[in-house]
């Protein structure tokens, strides 16, 4: 495998390294040789904009696109060719030939953007902006919530495979979480938790927060859960953030399960991961789906019922598309404790 770099020095050595191990690891899960190569430049705000316009008719500002050199449907058989011709060579260096699939171009301001608002290091940012765009160039899309789904999922696979998940360097195997946001507006803040627990809990700045602002973040922390959404039968991700009362967020997603009856919400995902922990009192929770809306199914109400008091808050989206919230007494008015 091999990368074509305009400016590798804007990137550490390691992190170059990582971009050609992501790229080798996209190709192995898709059986596409090693024998292929990728150019990966680096542009400005300014730059990527007048590609967009000129290759997509988009006249806005995206933090990374993808040129890819064959259709999807072409790709594997040239792959099957390259590889054949080059080992019936004997031809296996690095001088050979290599099969072009075609160029990443990364945002390097977006890129920097976006690693402070999730709380990562600018690099960690790049190599899944790499991840994305080198998926494109073999074929995947989201031009619809199922295509977006299966993307996501192989987004998820390598970033795994890598140890370069949100969870992996939120628990503390990474320094560059130290200060993470991650939509709670949270920097700083000693958590007084074991490590165990520090890789269940986020640290919530409600202090000062509006409700309307304690509902916007909530929203935002479960909407980035729905990449760790496992449906592959409904193909509905969920995604929730429960907030406890001591300013924690512990997060959860749906896991569905070909015995159907064995499917795990994401409301009791979230719930089982706090409890397990031994935390007992929660304020709120919001939950949303790829659709957008997602209100709690009656067992989950009832299962919240059992640890939540009455003032508890359910907060999702209302069928406009705006944030909406409801006490635990007015979703489920006749729950019960034995």
């Amino acid at each position: 495998m091999r990368l074509i770099f305009d400016k590798e020095s804007e990137l550490k050595n390691v992190w170059a390294d990582k971009l050609r191990e992501a790229a080798e690891i996209c190709l192995a899960n898709e059986g596409i040789t090693k024998y292929s190569e990728i150019s990966v430049s680096f542009v400005s705000e300014e730059e990527i904009r007048k590609l967009n316009r000129e290759y997509r008719e988009n006249d806005s500002v995206t933090d990374v696109l993808s040129f890819p050199m064959f259709e999807a449907g072409e790709l594997a058989a040239m792959s099957a060719r390259v590889a054949s011709e080059r080992e019936a060579l004997g031809d296996t260096g690095e001088d050979g030939f290599y099969m072009p699939l075609g160029d990443v171009v990364i945002c390097e301001e977006q890129a920097r953007k976006q690693a402070e608002e999730y709380g990562h290091s600018y690099e960690r940012e790049v190599v899944y902006l790499f991840v994305h765009s080198v998926l494109h160039l073999l074929g995947y899309d989201h031009m619809n919530e199922e295509e977006k789904s299966v993307m996501r999922a192989q987004e998820e696979i390598v970033m795994r495979e890598m140890n370069l998940t949100r969870s992996a360097l939120v628990s503390g195997n990474s320094a560059e979480f130290a200060s993470a946001d991650t939509g709670g507006g949270y920097a700083g803040k000693e958590s007084g938790k074991t490590q165990a627990e520090e890789k269940v809990f986020m640290p919530f700045a409600a202090a000062g927060k509006s409700k309307k602002d304690m509902y916007e973040a909530l929203i935002k922390i479960a909407e980035k859960q729905l990449v760790y959404s496992y449906a592959p039968f409904s193909k509905f991700n969920v995604g929730a953030a429960l907030l406890t009362k001591d300013d924690f967020v512990c997060t959860g997603v749906n896991i569905e399960n070909s015995s159907f009856g064995a499917t795990i919400c994401a409301e009791r995902t979230a719930f089982a991961k706090a409890i397990s922990c031994g935390v007992r009192e929660f304020k709120a929770i919001a939950v949303v789906s790829s659709a957008g809306s997602a209100w709690p199914c009656g067992i989950c109400r009832q299962f919240m019922k059992e640890f939540c008091d009455d003032d508890f808050e359910i907060i999702s989206y209302d069928e406009k598309g705006k944030i909406k919230s409801y006490k635990m007494t007015e979703i489920l008015p006749e729950g019960f404790r034995l």
